[in-house]
Order: C-alpha cells, then sequence, then structure tokens
C-alpha cells in the first residue's frame, strides 16, 4: 500500500513553547508537508501555534475548534489544517529560549491529552514536535526519555525503542539517554536481539518484505577479532 492511499488522523503537538516547536509545525502547515501524508489535529493552545506562525513567517489557513471530537471530525471531512485549541498555555507570556516549568506542564499534558486520545480511537498517531526534558522535570514529571514517557502513558512493557530515518537508511540502538560511560554494562544478547527484532518488524510494516539490518559495534575495533574488546 502507497503511503499516499490512506491518511490517518495524525495528533500534532508543537513541543515546549519556549523553543522552536511552534515555528516547525507552522512551517510545516504552510508548506503543505502536514496535509500531504495524513490528517492532521494540532493539539495545544491556539496562541502558541499563532506566535509560531508569527516568528516563522508562515501564513496558513487553519480551523480552531473548542473539543477534539469536532477537530477530528473536521479532519476527516476537509483534510485541512485544524487545531483543537485547549486554551491552557498563553505562548506569547514566556521568553524564548528559557527554561520554564509553565513549558513543561503544558507539553506533559499535551502529550498525555494525544495518547489518552489514542486510546480512545479519535486519532491514530502522534507527531510532537521538540520537547525540553528539563522543563517538564521542573514541572515534576519524572521521565527518562520520550519513548519511555509515551510507553508510560500507553502502559506498554513490551520491547520498545527509536527509529531514525534518512531517505532508506534506518537506524535503531539498544541503549539511550545514558552516559556513555555506562554503555557496555547496560548491553547484553537479549537486549541486542531485542532490538534487532524490532528493526526487522519495523522494516516489514514499512514494506521492505526480506529486510537486512547492520550491526555495528560500539567499540570501532569490534570486528578485529577481539584484539581490542569484543
Amino acid at each position: 500500500m502507497k503511503f499516499t492511499e490512506y491518511k490517518p488522523v495524525i495528533g500534532v503537538i508543537m513541543g515546549d513553547g519556549a523553543g522552536i516547536g511552534s515555528e516547525i509545525i507552522a512551517k510545516s502547515a504552510a508548506e503543505g508537508a502536514l496535509t500531504s501524508q495524513a490528517r492532521p489535529v494540532i493539539i495545544g493552545d491556539y496562541r502558541q501555534l499563532k506566535r509560531g506562525m508569527e516568528i516563522a513567517g508562515a501564513d496558513f489557513p487553519v480551523e480552531v475548534k473548542d473539543t477534539i471530537e469536532e477537530a477530528v471530525k473536521y479532519a476527516k471531512e476537509q483534510e485541512k489544517v485544524v487545531i483543537y485549541d485547549t486554551k491552557a498555555f498563553d505562548g506569547y507570556q514566556v521568553p524564548m529560549g528559557e527554561l520554564s516549568a509553565l513549558c513543561g506542564k503544558d507539553e506533559a499534558e499535551n502529550m498525555a491529552r494525544a495518547a489518552e486520545y489514542c486510546k480512545k480511537g479519535l486519532i491514530e498517531g502522534i507527531c510532537f514536535a521538540p520537547n525540553n526534558k528539563s522543563a517538564m522535570k521542573m514541572a515534576g514529571v519524572h521521565l527518562n526519555g520520550m519513548v519511555d514517557f509515551l510507553a508510560d502513558l500507553f502502559e506498554y512493557t513490551g520491547v520498545k525503542g527509536e527509529i531514525n530515518i534518512n531517505g532508506s537508511a534506518f537506524n535503531a540502538r539498544v541503549t539511550g539517554h545514558i552516559p556513555a560511560k555506562d554503555v557496555s554494562a547496560a548491553l547484553s544478547v537479549d537486549k541486542i536481539m531485542d532490538t534487532i527484532h524490532m528493526s526487522c518488524d519495523v522494516l516489514k510494516r514499512f514494506g521492505i518484505k526480506d529486510p537486512k539490518v547492520a550491526v555495528a559495534a560500539l567499540n570501532p575495533h569490534g570486528g578485529e577479532n577481539g584484539t581490542c574488546g569484543t
């Protein structure tokens, strides 16, 4: 199936209100990137989006709805950009580029909203702009990385990880969000195999029937017959 044959409803989160998230979302919407493959529903305060539009110089029509149900209905019918205005966070009130517990609280709450809407079947996936984990921790949110944060929201305890995609190249890692000195102790055969199987599963879901996965050692000399480590 080609990606263009079906457009899922995707919840779009603007990320940290003191960062570049709303600008990225605004530019993407203005260029048509949000609606080309999905039916986007932006989740957050309209004032934050408006500020991002002004900073980025991005102008595009956006429908503002007061409930997630209204926003989803509009996205399905019109295939245009729509925002569910939470009216919870005034983006104009925070200095750009500064840590803020207010921003951290808002971005965490929007992620939680999106996860809840996914579980209810209102939206089919989540796309989020850069979050600031320090700001979220200032707001009292306990998290390591966003993968773990989302896993907690979805009450998921299975194998999880992050896939980075650049063109036709897919990349996954076994560890994340830990100091480099702790990486080797955090590795195991089971964890490495879990990541390989997860990568294969993702590649197959992208339509690659017989994926080939290259495994790179953390140690650049790992392939020299154990001369400098295994």
